[in-house]
């Protein structure tokens, strides 16, 4: 998405550094010819080179050295050694060592960044069901349309991104179908709204995909909404922007609010019409017996909370271990031609 205001943060070799338009900038330059502009004294202060007073820096301040310098992994916190952690040891291009090698790095340190063994193993399960299930449409359609070409790559949402441990479980499956099938492109979209995070995350799925693969066999959209905008804004932006209206598959989010937080993540896709015949939601939380859980599932009962009655849910639940589950649940819409 493009920033909204004109003030924009770049991320230099791990520094933010302002980045002014030319406007602002020309007008600052420009300030002396407008009358009223730098003042002899400020302008002697500006050109100084010798050290400010008010630095919170003393002299002997020595800046932390990258770990590429030979610095601590853990200097710039667990977010940035994860990463390169990650960069560091894996091939680019090898997604499947990437997934695993932070879902490890993350339970040897207790960070919540990777999956466990169960999950990352329903995750799996559950791409490749996404990826049976439209080959066989995309077949279906074929052999009703012989004359017209069918482009039918895979389209998943990632909510709470996080670093990119759910999205890194995504691309094994997504990079073995387009390999198996000429012309096909996956759109996977990641959305996180902690900056740190997400630019983590376009880096961490970047190194996994290679350039051989990414935009090319995977396009991967890291999604960074501001603090106020809304999931159905987003999924606005998606669907205006991004030529990018319904999804094959979506991932909710785990955020402070658990299972009531996916439940209202649910009600957006559904007011969105992001949700097509056949999506496939896969919701991670507390587990069965749990009342957030067992309200979860009651509004999947009741059609996601879509008075309508154009949606149904066919749901169950996956024990994960450590009281937690899953909950993967296929959209049926009654009545639309999708």
């Amino acid at each position: 998405m493009a920033p909204s205001c004109s003030l924009r943060v770049a991320l230099l070799g791990g520094l933010a550094a302002l980045a002014l338009p030319g406007a602002a900038l020309a007008a600052l330059v420009g300030k002396g010819r407008q009358g009223g502009g730098v003042e002899g004294g400020e302008m002697k202060t500006l050109l100084d080179s010798s050290s400010d007073p008010r630095d919170p820096h003393d002299e002997d301040f020595e800046p932390r050295l990258g770990v590429d310098e030979g610095g601590d992994l853990w200097a710039f916190g667990k977010t940035h050694a994860a990463l390169h952690h990650v960069i560091g040891n894996v091939p680019s291009g090898n997604a499947t060592a990437a997934a695993d090698l932070l879902d490890a790095f993350s339970a040897m340190h207790s960070l919540s960044f990777g999956l466990t063994d169960p999950s990352a193993q329903l995750l799996d399960s559950v791409v490749r069901q996404a990826l049976d299930a439209e080959a066989q449409e995309a077949q279906r359609l074929a052999a009703a349309t012989p004359d017209v070409h069918v482009y039918r790559g895979l389209r998943v949402l990632v909510l709470g991104a996080g670093l990119g441990g759910r999205t890194l479980r995504c691309l094994p499956p997504l990079l073995e179908m387009a390999a198996q099938t000429e012309d096909m492109a996956h759109d996977v979209v990641s959305v996180e709204y902690d900056s740190d995070l997400s630019f983590s995350n376009l880096q961490l799925v970047s190194h996994a995909l290679g350039e051989e693969n990414e935009g090319r066999v995977v396009r991967h959209l890291p999604m960074m909404p501001g603090d106020e905008t809304t999931l159905d804004e987003s999924l606005e932006s998606l669907r205006d922007n991004y030529d990018l209206p319904t999804f094959h598959m979506v991932l909710l989010g785990e955020n402070d609010l658990g299972r009531v937080g996916q439940q209202q993540q649910l009600m957006s896709l559904l007011r969105s019409g992001a949700l097509r015949d056949g999506t496939i939601i896969h919701a991670e939380g507390s587990m069965a017996g749990n009342p957030e859980t067992d309200r979860y599932l009651d509004t999947l009962g009741k059609g996601g909370g879509d008075r309508s009655g154009k949606h149904k849910f066919e749901s169950h639940v996956t024990d994960l271990g450590g009281g937690r589950a899953a909950v993967v649940s296929k959209v049926r819409r009654r009545g639309d031609e999708l």
